[in-house]
């Protein structure tokens, strides 16, 4: 049971790690937030909600895998050789592959007028929620861009009182 715990714990910081370290992580990550909360307005299926859920999870797999990648080649060698080069391309290939057919997915799913329209009354009935959209869209843009991983070494890094 002890090993198994273990296993999740790795998992779970191998997870921290991309969202510390890794841009495009955090962009499919907010992404994902954003296709959750949009799509409180569908009436989706169970079906439409696993398709939804798959598709989610398939792009963070893969920008996931693609991180072991190449960091698995940066290991290995830092020169520029045409063999770490084909993996690295190889890798972020398979997350554009997974993104579009995630786009597809969503836009299947997501292209109903009526419930997009809902949405926008969602926010016309009461203005103030433009401003926590703003606000939403101000942090899911900082989250994405911060240096987490530089962040954070730095507030280990200075001296507590």
């Amino acid at each position: 049971m002890n090993k198994l715990l273990r296993s999740f714990g790795y998992a779970t910081a191998g997870i921290a790690a991309c969202i510390r370290r890794e841009r495009n992580f955090r962009i499919h990550l907010t992404a994902v937030c954003c296709v959750i909360w949009l799509s409180r307005f569908y009436a989706f299926t169970r079906g439409e909600k696993a398709l939804l859920a798959i598709a989610c999870g398939m792009v963070l797999a893969g920008e996931l895998f693609n991180t072991a990648v190449e960091s698995t080649v940066d290991l290995v060698t830092e020169e520029c050789r045409p063999l770490a080069k084909a993996a690295k391309d190889a890798a972020a290939g398979g997350v554009l592959a997974a993104a579009v057919c995630a786009a597809g997915v969503g836009f299947c799913l997501f292209g109903q007028r009526g419930p997009l329209l809902e949405c926008l009354h969602f926010f016309q009935a009461q203005p103030d929620r433009v401003v926590w959209l703003a606000l939403a869209a101000v942090g899911a843009i900082s989250f994405i861009f911060t240096d987490w991983d530089r962040l954070l070494k730095k507030n280990r890094e200075a001296p507590h009182s």
